[in-house]
């Protein structure tokens, strides 16, 4: 997976690791940051794991799920120009996931501009209605968000239980999309993995 972060006179560094390496990164000291892992899986990108540094672990982070969401939503603020430590990311964040479980059900880029339009609210973030869905084809399916639910069951009989919106699923060699309406209706868009 790709890990990224700004060094020391905050350049923009990478680095490639396998998952659960441990990694030495110089940074500006104190200095905020959100620092990014991207993970992949046979070409296909992944939501990342992340953290904001400094953090209060002692001079070590350990990325996580959560942290990658609240990192991703740092980088998008800081992207469109709006300093992100003057929000409680975290909190956001925190309040989020007892929300509705999933952050990734709003679009990061959707939470930065209603942040900076001082137009957010976190209800923004409920449990919509859900619908047990069958996926379609033979093998298993994994979500692409690791707050999502996960299919039941394998092969023709896996199902899932959706709430509206779009969502991703990854099998062996190929990636599904399912895009389910207020209703329940859905459709399946299912397509080739890109390759390694």
């Amino acid at each position: 997976m790709a890990l990224t972060w700004r060094g020391p006179g905050g350049l923009l560094r990478s680095a490639l690791v396998e998952p659960g390496a441990r990694l030495r990164v110089e940074v500006d000291r104190g200095r905020p940051q959100a620092i990014l892992a991207l993970p992949s899986s046979a070409g296909r990108g992944l939501r990342p794991a992340g953290a904001i540094y400094p953090g209060n672990a002692g001079g070590q982070l350990a990325l996580d799920w959560r942290g990658g969401y609240e990192a991703s939503l740092a980088l998008a603020l800081l992207g469109g120009g709006v300093d992100p430590w003057l929000f409680n990311l975290g909190r956001l964040v925190d309040e989020a996931l007892a929300r509705c479980g999933d952050p990734w059900l709003l679009p990061v880029l959707d939470v930065a501009q209603a942040l900076a339009d001082r137009s957010f609210r976190i209800d923004l973030y409920r449990r919509m209605p859900s619908f047990a869905l069958r996926l379609p084809g033979i093998g298993s399916w994994a979500p692409e968000s690791p707050f999502a639910p996960a299919p039941v069951g394998e092969g023709e009989g896996s199902t899932v239980t959706l709430g509206e919106g779009l969502w991703r699923f990854l099998g062996p060699s190929e990636e599904l999309l399912v895009s389910v309406d207020a209703e329940g209706g859905a459709v399946f868009v299912r397509r080739p993995s890109p390759g390694p």
